[in-house]
């Protein structure tokens, strides 16, 4: 059944075309970032018919949709199976993940999974070495991997100069009183890493980032602070030690990185980096948009013990 056939306008090749698993409130931000970039969300599936409309709905107000671009409102079925899906994207609890993965492989959809991805590695690996044999891709939903301010951060790593020796970076956000008891996040059977698993992903994807593609630590460790009744992880702490290769015939370096992640702590969201000729800071490190209100970043430079402070508001 061609497009058209299946009831789906015409679109640019270079569109693509997503169905979106499930109404959660990220669904809205994530077809927020669709809509922005010229793609289109083409299906939507829902357990409840009605709340999936509702969605929708909410969305074309939001966004100011014509009739033609809405999307169709169905199963979760009927959007990987869907002709007009070229990629789905997953926020369903990473306990539920694996059978919509393997039915995208089957029908050939690549995959936007949000982070943390899957319940173990070793199930991440199958999923992807399932998709490239079937030239499908994968990615994970940590969106300001695909940012300017993370580059901004990197490029700026590299005009000060000297090897990175401390890097920081802490997540948390103080929710009401609801998020404990309702919040899938604090619901182990559903999400086993809780607070780990979503703000300290972010703290450890950005440490990676800065450390370089393809930096691996050395050693790692890391505390459960604080878990619920129920085992799900509410705070974390941890560090990564990174090894560095010797700096003009001198001894090898060493970097060390530190997070910390938290429900039920005061909102924070900031990446320090310090070398030994200054130190950057990235205030609201997670959200990858430069242009956002109150996003700032900060350049120490450090010339004979004199620190020259630069700080950029955007």
């Amino acid at each position: 059944m061609s497009d058209t056939e299946a009831g789906a306008p015409a679109l640019a090749p270079n569109v693509v075309r997503v169905g979106l698993l499930g109404a959660a409130g990220i669904s809205q931000l994530t077809w927020h970032s669709i809509h922005a970039a010229g793609h289109r969300v083409t299906y939507v599936g829902c357990r409840s018919a009605e709340r999936g409309a509702a969605f929708v709905a909410e969305m074309a107000a939001a966004l100011a949709l014509p009739d033609e671009a809405l999307p169709r409102v169905g199963s979760y079925e009927d959007v990987v199976t869907a002709a007009e899906v070229d990629l789905v994207y997953i926020p369903l609890p990473v306990t539920a993940r694996d059978a919509w993965v393997r039915a995208c492989v089957a029908h050939k959809k690549h995959v936007v999974g949000e982070k943390p991805p899957a319940t173990s590695a070793e199930l991440l690996r199958e999923w992807v070495e399932a998709l490239d044999a079937r030239r499908l891709l994968y990615m994970d939903g940590t969106m300001f991997s695909h940012g300017e301010r993370i580059e901004k951060v990197a490029s700026t790593l590299q005009q000060l100069g000297g090897a990175v020796k401390h890097v920081t970076a802490t997540m948390s956000f103080n929710p009401p009183a609801s998020f404990f008891s309702e919040d899938i996040r604090c619901d182990p059977a559903l999400e086993p890493q809780g607070a780990l698993g979503d703000l300290g992903w972010y703290c450890i994807r950005a440490i990676l980032h800065v450390m370089g593609d393809g930096v691996m630590p050395a050693e790692v460790s890391g505390r459960i602070l604080q878990s619920n009744a129920r085992g799900a992880i509410l705070a974390f702490s941890g560090e990564m030690v990174f090894h560095q290769p010797p700096a003009d015939g001198g001894d090898s370096g060493v970097a060390l990185a530190q997070l910390y992640c938290a429900f039920g702590v005061a909102t924070q969201c900031r990446l320090h980096v310090a070398t030994t000729t200054g130190a950057v800071q990235l205030n609201d490190f997670a959200h990858p948009i430069a242009a956002a209100k109150g996003a700032a970043w900060r350049t120490v430079h450090v010339h004979g013990g004199v620190e020259h402070h630069t700080h950029f508001q955007n």
